[in-house]
């Protein structure tokens, strides 16, 4: 039993640091030194703004976090884009997929080039499609994946990596009939291996980023002592507190909702 412990711990230990060295890699290789800048209604924002991404496994409580933050009146974070993930998925495949990388490399299209057309169309996205704010932010499922090149492109971005029970998470999407690639909505098994594998390479990454840019927030803390980690988050974000946030349910004709958005029943 020690020696398996043990082995655990050294796994854990190197997975932690191989996601802090490619991070630092990818760091490097994305420190362009140009500025892309957007402006929307008079504020103007570049990849040195502060932005927050919202991230984790399917079902996790992502949405739950973006609308306690939407109540902020310094904050926006506004309906899933669908689009924000989508790209990060070429981008991730352009740069690991040997056919791809050779294609582009073939025609003059260099990492370095793809990067920062990804990262303007990133900011882009999140400055315009809601109203300015001081601090503006995005929430994707799936997004803690790609949380290493997203801190790396936006130094003054901040990562929050919500965690929730694997059981509960098979559970939701079998009961909504949700179907999240690679989880099913019908097979609990291969959710909860799914979970496994996915929620353990995100801690992975967020670790490698470090607690002062990136926080795990496991769900059944935020919702059993709401202001307790609220007033964690809202500190580490470096925001003054707003009682608002523990009475979001009666200010929610402010916050934005997709009717696409598969949690949008549950927070109006």
């Amino acid at each position: 039993m020690t020696i398996k412990i043990g082995i655990e711990r050294v796994i854990s230990f190197l997975a932690v640091l191989l996601a802090l060295l490619a991070f630092r890699k990818e760091k490097e290789h994305n420190n362009t030194g140009s500025t892309h800048l957007v402006e929307n209604n008079g504020t103007v924002y570049s990849s040195d703004s502060k932005i927050i991404f919202i991230g984790g496994v399917p079902k996790s409580g992502t949405t739950l976090m973006r609308v306690l933050l939407d109540v902020h009146p310094l904050v926006r974070c506004g309906p899933e884009t669908h689009v924000f993930i989508d790209l990060l998925k070429l981008r991730y495949e352009w740069k690991n997929f040997d056919e791809l990388r050779a294609r582009n490399t073939a025609a003059g299209v260099t990492q370095q080039i793809i990067d920062a057309a990804v990262r303007a169309f990133l900011l882009e996205v999140t400055a315009r499609h809601g109203h300015p704010a001081q601090v503006i932010c995005i929430k994707e499922p799936f997004l803690m994946t790609q949380g290493g090149f997203l801190a790396s492109v936006f130094p003054n971005s901040k990562l929050i990596h919500m965690v929730r029970d694997g059981r509960a998470i098979t559970h939701s999407l079998i009961k909504r009939n949700l179907n999240f690639p690679p989880f099913s909505p019908t097979d609990h098994l291969q959710n909860l291996k799914s979970w496994s594998r996915i929620a353990t390479g995100m801690h992975s990454i967020c670790a490698g980023i470090g607690t002062s840019r990136c926080q795990t927030v496991r769900y059944e803390d935020l919702v059993v002592n709401t202001e307790k980690i609220m007033r964690k988050v809202i500190q580490w974000l470096d925001l003054p507190w707003e009682p608002r946030i523990l009475q979001h349910s009666e200010v929610m004709s402010e916050v934005a909702v997709s009717h696409l958005e598969t949690t949008s029943d549950q927070i109006t």
